[in-house]
Formats: structure tokens, sequence, C-alpha cells
């Protein structure tokens, strides 16, 4: 995994890349205003598509994305994401601001709101799969991407995260194996309201982080129901 300026140097990534089974690269933004802004360091931007331009030549397989949602960043995805097509990126994480460190303090300025995703995604997914990318989301309940587009969450169908209550998660952060633990678990202080109780897929939703909740409350969850 890159933010890409090492790799940018052509004679250091003719060098590495050959030993390098998969590269991860973290486009936050589709220009150097929005990457760089995000990132905080000026120029990533420029380093990270020179390092993209290496990765086609000396690396053509093998190539992931990664990309942190923001409230910046969330209506210009089919910006990064005709970046990505063009670079045969072959897949694609989208996570939304983990409440922990730079995360936690800048928190309510740079997450964006469930209502916002609900408006946004559903037009980005179906331009994805014109493009040929099925991009995976993380970090946002199943009710924010809409019934028709559940299955680009990583919580949809799969056991990566410890479903539960807040009880259970204490809304702590925690990404790791605990010693003497056999199965590895991503809690990312995710909780489930009461109001999620009558989803029909709380059982596949890892919920809404636990700190969104204390900040902004439940009202934008909407709960699927049953079809008549």
């Amino acid at each position: 995994m890159t933010n890409g300026v090492p790799l940018a140097d052509e004679k250091f990534a003719e060098t590495l890349m050959p030993w390098i089974d998969e590269l991860c690269v973290s486009l936050h933004g589709p220009n150097k205003e929005i990457h760089d802004r995000l990132t905080g360091k000026p120029g990533s931007f420029a380093a990270l598509m020179k390092t993209l331009q290496n990765a086609m030549r000396f690396h053509p397989e093998g190539l992931s994305a990664d990309t942190t949602l923001t409230r910046q960043n969330l209506k210009h995805l089919k910006g990064i994401s005709t970046i990505l097509k063009r670079c045969r990126i072959a897949r694609w994480i989208i996570i939304t601001v983990i409440p922990s460190g730079h995360g936690q303090a800048n928190f309510e300025r740079v997450i964006p709101r469930l209502s916002q995703t609900r408006k946004v995604l559903p037009s980005f997914f179906e331009d994805a799969a014109r493009k040929g990318l099925f991009p995976m989301v993380a970090g946002l309940p199943l009710c924010a991407l809409g019934r028709r587009y559940i299955s680009h969450s990583l919580d949809y169908r799969a056991d990566i995260a410890v479903k539960g209550t807040a009880a259970r998660h204490s809304g702590k952060l925690r990404l790791w194996l605990e010693p003497g633990e056999k199965d590895f678990k991503i809690d990312i202080g995710r909780t489930k309201p009461a109001r999620c109780a009558s989803c029909t897929e709380n059982k596949e939703c890892g919920g809404v982080y636990q700190l969104y909740y204390e900040k902004f409350g439940d009202n934008e969850l909407i709960p699927f129901r049953k079809k008549s």
C-alpha cells in the first residue's frame, strides 16, 4: 500500500515493482486540488499519477486502489473512477472516515452524512458499472447504499465485521487479532440503534459508527422493509 511518493521515481519503481505481488494506491480525489487538500501533502497527486504510470509499465497486473470517502470528495467519485479505469485498476475499496486519530478529531467536518451518500451513490455505482468497475464500500450502513446496491458493501454476506450492539462494541476501534483469538474480526466502533431492529437486513449490516450516532442521531437510518 502506498501514497505514491516513493514509487513515483522511475528507477526505484523499475527496481522494486517486479518483486511486488500486489500494489494498492490511495487516491482520494480526481485532481490535485481535492487530493492534495485531503492528504495535506502538496504534490501528492502528481506523484501518485507518476506511480500509476510506472505501475502500468512495470507491474500491469494486481493493481488495486483505496479511497477514503469524505464530505469533500463524495461528489467526485466518478472523476476518481475515470482515473482508475484508465489505469486498469482491478479492485477498488472505498472506506468512509474511521473515527480514530485525525478522523476522530475532524469527524464532524469530514464525515459524509448518510443522507448525502444516499443521493450520490446510486448514480455513481451505475457509472462505475459502465466503466467495468465494481467498487466495494466499507463503513456505511446498508441503507445508505440502497437495496439495489447493497452487494457493493463489504458487510453484505461476508463475515468480516463484528455485527452486534453498542454494548458489544463499546464504541472502540479494533482492527487487530487479540492474543488467543483464532478468528480475525474487525471492530471499527459501529452500532445499531433501536430503529435498526426491524430492518430486514439487520443481520447483514455492520451498522453505523457509534460516534456518528452520538453526533447526528439515527434519523437518517431508513430500515429496509419486507417486500409486499
